[in-house]
């Protein structure tokens, strides 16, 4: 059984496979060069990813109307979504826009000109290791997350400002928004990276705090 950390090994073999079964696999290993830093960013956050309800695209729809800050989302629909699409499409507000299924060119693009990544997944959801939080990190790209579940990376490569904002609710992430949004700097998250990005070291370390 593969599994991408030990949280996910640990419900193999809770689901009864043995342990010297279970290879740890981490999948998020990549080139970070495909990721070049931008200082200058326009006024607009990304969302990326699969829009299903464990990743709450909805509230980045709230944020967008309590800060009244453009969010541009990027996602791909699979079978089955279709409903859930209607109903998202139906409260989709004016200051955000889908930008539809995207090319990894174009997530390259996206990144290196957004103002910062917005992370609004549940609190039930159990992420896997966060692969967009790296994809931010190696573009210089802050990161404004709801940090409500366990197994996310987005507290560590995110320790706060001026490399992201962390929050439990979308009300209070707002807020933290208006306050410190301004403090946040593509330059500062690019320089992080070069001082922690290591995928070897990293995967240790990860395994470790996942345990």
């Amino acid at each position: 059984v593969r599994c991408l950390n030990k949280l996910f090994q640990d419900d193999a073999v809770a689901a009864g496979f043995a342990r010297e079964d279970t290879l740890l696999l981490p999948y998020w290993q990549h080139d970070e060069t495909r990721y070049q830093p931008n200082v200058e960013r326009e006024d607009w956050m990304l969302w990326v990813g699969r829009p299903d309800r464990s990743k709450a695209l909805e509230e980045a729809f709230r944020f967008s109307m309590l800060t009244g800050f453009e969010v541009r989302f990027a996602a791909p629909w699979y079978p089955g979504d279709q409903e859930w699409a209607q109903v998202l499409e139906r409260v989709r507000p004016p200051g955000v826009t889908y930008l539809g299924e995207i090319s990894r060119v174009q997530k390259q693009d996206l990144f290196s000109r957004c103002r910062a990544l917005l992370y609004t997944a549940r609190p039930d959801y159990k992420e896997a290791f966060g692969l967009v939080f790296l994809e931010a990190l190696c573009s210089g790209t802050p990161v404004v997350a709801l940090d409500h579940h366990k197994g996310s990376t987005q507290s560590w490569f995110y320790p706060g400002p001026p490399y992201g904002i962390r929050s439990l609710t979308t009300e209070a992430l707002a807020r933290d928004w208006v306050n410190y949004g301004a403090s946040l700097s593509p330059r500062a998250v690019f320089q992080r990276c070069k001082e922690i990005y290591d995928p070897g070291s990293l995967a240790n370390q990860l395994n470790e705090r996942l345990r």
